[in-house]
């Protein structure tokens, strides 16, 4: 092989061997990225409900551990597909309706632990969801706070 003919080799070598490590570092980068936006989906945004001590079928508060809005909207909000889990405080058994949920509606379990996933098509809007606890009345007696599907 001539010395331009080697030249030329290890040079467009060289070049194809760059290209290669770049792609796989860009795609080790990439899919980290969607792994971590993956598991950050899955982690739930819990809300502690509290209920009133003199009546048992009324929530007292519910608090986010976090605000996913934006600065206009003053409500809780949640993006499509994140989890939000409910922790009542005393634990008692209640169910959960929302339609922006996959199941439409859910029970807490053991704990007073609630859990369900904002649907992946669930229109961007203003919800009003129920929480309703065991032996209330549904139509009179729920407590039907508001959460925005946001961005």
């Amino acid at each position: 092989m001539s010395e331009e003919k080697h030249r030329a080799f290890s040079s467009t070598g060289l070049t194809v061997l760059l290209l290669l490590a770049s792609v796989t570092i860009l795609s080790a980068c990439a899919m980290d990225a969607a792994t971590l936006a993956k598991g950050d989906r899955r982690k739930p945004v819990i809300l502690a409900v509290t209920w009133k001590a003199d009546d048992t079928c009324k929530v007292d508060d519910i608090v986010p551990d976090a605000n996913l809005c934006e600065e206009s909207h003053p409500e809780f909000c949640m993006p499509r597909s994140k989890w939000v889990q409910w922790q009542s405080m005393p634990p008692k058994k209640y169910r959960v309706y929302f339609s922006p949920f996959n199941t439409g509606s859910f029970n807490a379990g053991n704990g007073g632990k609630a859990k369900g996933k904002i649907d992946d098509n669930a229109p961007y809007a203003l919800y009003k969801y129920s929480i309703v606890a065991d032996g209330c009345d549904p139509d009179t007696q729920a407590n039907d706070p508001h959460i925005r599907v946001d961005k």
